[in-house]
């Protein structure tokens, strides 16, 4: 197990917790296995480095750091980056220089949106290599798009995926997939449920994806994945327990426990708005969602708070307010059209919360702050745990996921720039 020193890179220690159970042999594999991931992981995160770099921020010895980025070199996965420049205060050769090789393989990441389409391709170590987004001006935003507008649009990425992934020397290529997109999954991650997109109701779109590229593909729900986005590189790091919320008359949320989505028993935790409000708060914007965005747009340039905003308001604050008090979240994150259209409504429906909740029971609500690339962030985040793990299950523990933000997301976060999308 990790020393108790409490750091992110803390060594390995002679502990019973890990020898239980396992014959000598067993435990020297297995310390064998969590060194090597120790390693890997510093390397990803940190590199180019030299080896007492690594000895120091791991506890690892430096004859165990050189074994385990040896092995790594012999898989492929690092590589020597150069030389240390020597001070003038040492002595001797200066110091090699190691690297995580990210590019040994790569995932891609996709979100089907109603109009528009999200693309990452990234290596393992979490470098974006590409980004592409599509916006079909066809799609009618009132109506459901048909399944041959699903079937066009999924061919399209697949094409696009099999063109982007890079294909350097020494190289596994693509290793996973992941699909997120708007609707209920079940357990087996066939959709059951899309308003946006009925055409894919009963449809295994990451059976289909696997079968298309010849890779593992998973399929995620577009708020769930938001809220891994979210929990690792957003506005929900360090807590353990949240909801993310969309702040709509129909409140669906991703209730996330340990950085992970919950879904229940059917995968349907989080639709809120299967709970019947109509004889006690009536939408008084039923099948007019854009009536209701102008109206937010209206309030935020200074017009005043209407009734039916009144009504609105209260019908998600009571949402909320039950997944509040179920889950008994750190906080509860907000994002959405209304959002975006006035951010006010966050403040307005703390307002509201205590009406519906005891005082004694309080909940703090949040903007989430990733944005509309979020689910697709998250889709990234999640294939690249499944594919490390896979790729290095028989040399090494599961490599730590990545959490950073400062080196990879800076181009997530810039968003998908209008010069690489396509429009239909």
């Amino acid at each position: 197990m990790l020393s108790p020193r409490g750091g992110q890179y803390d060594g390995l220690v002679d502990d019973a917790d890990g020898a239980r159970g396992l014959t000598r042999g067993g435990r020297l594999l297995e310390l064998r296995k969590r060194s090597a991931a120790l390693t890997a992981q510093f390397l990803r995160d940190n590199g180019p480095v030299v080896l007492t770099d690594v000895a120091a921020a791991t506890g690892l010895s430096r004859p165990t750091v050189m074994d385990r980025v040896g092995e790594l070199v012999e898989l492929g996965a690092a590589d020597v980056a150069g030389k240390r420049v020597a001070t003038s205060k040492e002595s001797g050769r200066p110091a090699m220089r190691y690297r995580f090789r990210g590019e040994i393989g790569y995932v891609a990441a996709v979100e089907i949106g109603k109009r528009s389409t999200h693309l990452l391709v990234s290596d393992l170590a979490g470098t974006v290599v590409a980004a592409r987004r599509w916006v079909d001006e066809r799609i009618d935003p009132d109506a459901p798009a048909s399944g041959e507008v699903v079937d066009a649009r999924l061919e399209e990425v697949w094409s696009a995926i099999a063109a982007l992934v890079p294909r350097p020397e020494r190289s596994a290529g693509l290793l996973g997939v992941g699909v997120c997109l708007q609707g209920l999954l079940g357990a087996d991650g066939v959709v059951t449920r899309s308003t946006d997109f009925p055409g894919l109701i009963g449809v295994d779109v990451a059976g289909r994806t696997r079968e298309k590229l010849g890779v593992p593909a998973r399929v995620d729900h577009d708020l769930a994945a938001a809220g891994v986005a979210e929990h690792r590189l957003g506005a929900a790091q360090g807590l353990a327990s949240f909801v993310l919320a969309t702040a709509w008359p129909t409140v669906a949320a991703s209730l996330m426990i340990d950085g992970v989505p919950y879904g229940g028993a059917e995968n349907r935790a989080g639709v809120m708005y299967r709970m019947d409000l109509s004889s006690l708060l009536p939408n008084p914007y039923a099948g007019d969602d854009a009536g209701l965005l102008r109206d937010l747009t209206d309030h935020r340039a200074g017009a005043p708070l209407s009734t039916g905003l009144r009504a609105v308001d209260d019908l998600i604050a009571v949402q909320l307010a039950a997944a509040g008090a179920t889950l008994d979240p750190q906080a509860v994150l907000l994002l959405g059209p209304a959002v975006e259209a006035d951010p006010g409504v966050i403040d307005r429906l703390a307002e509201r919360l205590p009406a519906f909740v005891s005082a004694d029971f309080p909940i703090e609500l949040r903007r989430a702050v990733l944005g509309p690339i979020a689910p697709v962030v998250g889709t990234l985040l999640r294939t690249l745990d499944e594919a490390s793990s896979r790729f290095f299950e028989d040399r090494m523990s599961p490599i730590p996921r990545l959490t950073r933000a400062a080196k990879v997301t800076d181009a997530w976060l810039e968003g998908i720039r209008p010069e690489e999308s396509q429009r239909a």
